[in-house]
């Protein structure tokens, strides 16, 4: 049985393949407005990072704007995880609001919605390559237009140990 996050892995690689000229930093605005979805980039409440709305005819990616570029483009990346996920289960009508908090989400759709980003902002052999490459967790941060914490956690997640 796949687990939820390889079915996100498997996914983001396809959906690179598809959406995606093969490019280093991956930019999920671009390819987001590519799939016609409507991008706002907007105040959200406070403690909202994000959201995606479907209303069976339109689908609609917020990201807060007052967030550094990294956490943007995670934010639109992640989203674009809950699109994929929700498409792939003819689900039309649905809508996910992200919460910026410490605590971590053990939801699936939060899970898939994860992965599928790191995957889909760094990709695993160009991400490991650059690991091998600059060694540090700041000069990776900068090739995949991600924050060294973003970087942190997929060295961590990829078994790759820790860097600064």
């Amino acid at each position: 049985m796949v687990t939820v996050r390889e079915q996100a892995r498997q996914d983001a690689a396809e959906f690179l393949r598809e959406n995606w000229n093969g490019t280093i930093p991956v930019d999920p605005f671009k390819i987001a407005e590519s799939l016609d979805l409507d991008l706002q980039v907007t105040s959200l409440k406070p403690g909202v990072s994000g959201a995606i709305v479907a209303d069976g005819n339109r689908t609609t990616i917020l990201v807060e704007r007052s967030n550094s570029y990294e956490r943007k483009a995670f934010t639109c990346a992640h989203e674009l995880g809950h699109y994929v996920d929700r498409s792939k289960r003819n689900d039309a009508e649905y809508s996910f609001v992200d919460l910026r908090t410490d605590q971590k989400s053990y939801d699936a759709h939060e899970i898939y919605a994860n992965e599928f980003a790191a995957n889909l902002l760094m990709p695993p052999a160009e991400f490991m390559e650059s690991v091998r490459t600059y060694g540090s967790d700041y000069a990776v941060a900068a090739e995949f237009a991600v924050s060294p914490a973003a970087v942190r956690t997929r060295r961590a997640r990829l078994g790759l140990g820790t860097n600064g």
